[in-house]
């Protein structure tokens, strides 16, 4: 089998998606020739029966919401920042310019698929850029041509101190250039998988928490009290120390259409919304303009 350039993270986010039945993550499973059944997560935690489910909760949501701001945003391009295999450029690419920026080896993978996710004539690009980096480079910039809708899901929380600073003060260069909004959907993240498992493991999730949270940090190297932005506060706080305008919304809406909660009884399914309807989303500009 062909090794992938992508980490396992990326086919894991993928492949949930696609097992839901998203028509968009569906397609872009079979151009990647992702191997069926695929779910790598059960190799690292075999005994956690319900864990995969959690995960595929969560990646539903955040997927979907995040689409949803960015067609209330309707900006003409859409810049997802260590885009991975996300589907949502088959999404959207008929309406919107999208660029995906990652490592050289995943936005060369993404580009040999170029025949098969754009039609001739039809505008989207991949391209490397690492926006942590010490400035916007040149080649993004003139890639975007209109007010941009940025996105970034995950990674924060992993980032250093100096990789934030720099992806804060480049971001604000697009924003204030280009005009637009940056979407972090995952504004909540001290509490969205903690207590999602909790939700539909019951009270032993805590502990289960724990035991992902300690392997990760094992082999990450992650510090979470070094690295910080491990809540709302702390993003938001950062955020506004370099003159951006934040506005929470709330993580979850009724009219999401949720495949993954009808996995879970009614009970389950009302007490993981109701501790989602306490998480936010946050929406980013690079002025005092309310999204």
């Amino acid at each position: 089998m062909k090794k992938r350039n992508a980490n396992k993270t990326a086919e894991v986010n993928l492949k949930m998606l696609a097992d839901l039945k998203i028509e968009e993550a569906v397609r872009f499973e079979r151009i990647l020739k992702i191997p069926q059944g695929f779910m790598g997560i059960r190799s690292h935690f075999p005994h956690i029966r319900r864990l995969p489910l959690c995960l595929s909760l969560i990646a539903e949501l955040l997927y979907k919401r995040t689409n949803r701001l960015t067609e209330q945003a309707n900006n003409p391009v859409i810049l997802e920042w260590m885009c991975g295999y996300s589907p949502r450029v088959l999404l959207f690419k008929d309406r919107y310019r999208y660029i995906g920026t990652d490592t050289p080896e995943v936005t060369d993978e993404l580009k040999s698929h170029g025949d098969e996710l754009f039609a001739e004539g039809e505008a989207g690009n991949y391209c490397s850029g690492d926006l942590t980096l010490c400035e916007v480079p040149k080649s993004l910039m003139e890639e975007i041509t209109g007010s941009v809708t940025v996105i970034t899901q995950g990674d924060l929380t992993q980032l250093t101190t100096d990789q934030k600073e720099n992806l804060m003060n480049n971001i604000h260069t697009i924003l204030k250039e280009k005009g637009g909004c940056w979407i972090i959907p995952d504004g909540t993240p001290d509490k969205l998988l903690p207590q999602t498992i909790e939700s539909v493991v019951g009270k032993r999730g805590n502990k289960v928490y724990q035991q992902i949270i300690r392997l990760w940090n094992e082999k990450s190297q992650h510090s979470e009290s070094k690295n910080g932005w491990q809540s709302t506060n702390e993003i938001i706080a950062g955020l506004l120390s370099k003159g951006y305008c934040v506005q929470p919304v709330l993580l979850f809406a009724d009219d999401l259409n949720m495949v993954s909660l009808k996995k879970l009884s009614t009970v389950k399914a009302n007490r993981l919304t109701a501790r989602w309807n306490e998480m936010f989303a946050l929406v980013v500009t690079a002025d005092r303009i309310k999204y």
